[in-house]
């Protein structure tokens, strides 16, 4: 009898499995291995021994199966076994990778993360018509901000007091050949700096977010060090700054260049208005100085005929200057009058390109408009009207007379005509004077 052939047989064998000896077999397999113990069980043990070695054993059994049948051929697995198999053990061991893969700091997770970890729940509710519903509910993990504080304030721990005497603190003696200073490297090492609470920032202390986020623990899996935070969003920001800089630059150039482009034809322009003024000029300056001779149309002929013509053109000629000079513009007018009086103006008059600026709509001086704006305003709302009645300046001056001037009135007997109109009766002189009519004889 061998121990493989105390083994189970396989699931797929050709082979029949003996099965008269299967009892037996189980009783040596456990005598054999399970020895220790009280003397009882030793005993029994044995017996079973005694028992098996009683029965028919012959020296085959000892023999492993594959050397007594070695044509005995198991059955391997589908390949649908092995695909499942494959795919079952590759998604353990990428869920293990990541879990180990997954840096710190990366505790909160994904929508598809909380959609996978999600699970629904059925349960039946009975109506009030007696009927019985079935509902479901979906259990999905609570959002959380990874910034946010944590709920839970932690307590202050309380350390217990130590009844030890005090260690004294051994420091350097003050002498200048062992003392040294501290450079400001090291003084800025040993700062350290105040700590500034999640829930309560009196004194209004800032303190960066990468800074909080390495003393928050609540996503640190092993609690023990700070918090690692990606670099890849300094790199982003710093890789958006040189972006938006590079696009300015280039921008720049850009409108540089116009301008310049631009002020390239303003020149042209210029240049060219400039050659047609110095043209006109030229040629306004050479019939100035050169006007038709009388002298040289009468050496054409003396006769009476050649000078009725000659008199007859330079009236044709004074009439067609006039004509003109009444069609003519005020600016072509004033042109003139400036070349009459030897005065220099711009190209742009010579040619006739100086425009006045066309205005849309009417102009107004603001000033008139705004004018007494402040005097007509209210001072409290109980003020029904914005100016009074009677204005008391005009009301002193015209109604009421000083003290001192009525007094000099008196002496003097006359007064100002500053007040209101008076009417005295008319005298027989007056009257005598007006019923006179026609010129009257001083």
């Amino acid at each position: 009898m061998s121990f493989s052939s105390l083994l189970p047989p396989p699931r797929n064998c050709k082979a029949a499995s003996k099965e008269a000896s299967s009892s037996n077999r189980e009783l040596v397999v456990r005598a054999l291995t399970e020895i220790d113990g009280d003397q009882e069980e030793v005993v029994q043990h044995s017996n079973v021994i005694n028992s098996v070695v009683a029965s028919k054993l012959n020296f085959q059994d000892f023999v492993p199966i594959r050397q007594r049948n070695f044509n005995m051929e198991l059955p391997k697995p589908s390949k649908l076994e092995i695909e499942e198999t494959y795919k079952r053990t590759k998604k353990a061991f990428d869920k293990i990778l990541a879990s180990l893969s997954k840096p710190d700091g990366t505790g909160v997770k994904s929508s598809t993360q909380v959609n996978a970890d999600a699970y629904e729940l059925k349960y039946d509710t009975l109506q009030p018509s007696g009927a019985v519903r079935s509902r479901s509910l979906k259990i999905v993990e609570h959002a959380q901000d990874p910034l946010q504080p944590s709920q839970v304030k932690a307590g202050k721990v309380v350390a217990p007091p130590v009844e030890e005497p005090l260690a004294p603190i051994l420091h350097k003696t003050d002498s200048t050949e062992t003392s040294n200073k501290l450079s400001k490297e090291e003084r800025e090492r040993w700062n350290i700096p105040a700590a500034i609470s999640s829930w309560k920032n009196p004194k209004g202390y800032t303190i960066s977010l990468e800074r909080r986020l390495d003393m928050d623990a609540r996503y640190n899996k092993q609690h023990t060090g700070a918090q690692e935070v990606n670099m890849g969003f300094a790199k982003l920001s710093n890789a958006l700054d040189v972006a938006e800089r590079e696009a300015r630059q280039e921008i720049k150039l850009r409108a540089e260049a116009k301008r310049q482009l631009a002020d390239e034809e303003l020149r042209q322009k210029e240049l060219k208005l400039k050659l047609l003024a110095q043209k006109a000029r030229e040629e306004r300056e050479y019939q100035r100085m050169h006007p038709p001779s009388r002298k040289r149309l009468l050496e054409q002929g003396n006769d009476f005929a050649n000078e009725r013509e000659i008199a007859r053109n330079s009236r044709r000629m004074e009439l067609d200057k006039d004509l003109r000079r009444s069609k003519m513009s005020t600016a072509d007018r004033l042109r003139e009058l400036a070349y009459s009086q030897g005065r220099d103006v711009s190209e742009k008059v010579i040619l006739g390109a100086a425009k006045a600026t066309d205005a849309a709509g009417d102009q107004y001086d603001s000033r008139l408009l705004a004018k007494g704006a402040s005097s007509g305003a209210r001072v409290n709302e109980g003020q029904l009207y914005d100016r009074p009645l009677f204005d008391q300046q005009l009301r002193d001056s015209s109604n009421r007379a000083n003290l001192e001037q009525i007094e000099s009135f008196i002496r003097q007997d006359k007064r100002d005509t500053n007040g209101p109109i008076e009417f005295t009766p008319a005298s027989e002189n007056n009257e005598e004077q007006s019923k006179e009519y026609g010129l009257q004889k001083k």
